[in-house]
């Protein structure tokens, strides 16, 4: 089992009045680490780099209700990074322990 995962992915918005910016993590790379969710998140290390800037936080995969996870994106990663809603981003994450 990798620990650590990478993947790309467009940011999208939750459609809500104050809806989370967030990426989506395919399914098959979350699958594997089933056991070690806590309440349904699974505790990690996310990294978003776009062209020459990265930036990296603890977090957690949060569960989207149908089996799926997503890492929401804070402001200051946006911000970082210059991205925003329909932006393609380049994501990775790692397992951390609590």
């Amino acid at each position: 089992m990798s620990n650590n995962e990478s993947f790309e992915a467009v940011v999208e918005v939750f459609d809500r009045p104050g809806g989370w910016y967030y990426v989506a993590v395919p399914k098959s790379l979350c699958q594997p680490y089933h056991d070690l969710q806590e309440r349904g998140l699974i505790a990690v290390m996310a990294s978003a780099s776009q062209n020459d800037a990265q930036i990296t936080w603890k977090t957690s995969l949060l569960p989207m209700g149908d089996g799926s996870h997503f890492l929401a994106l804070p402001a200051k990663a946006r911000n970082r990074l210059g991205i925003g809603a329909g932006a393609r981003v380049k994501m990775a994450f790692s397992i951390r322990r609590r």
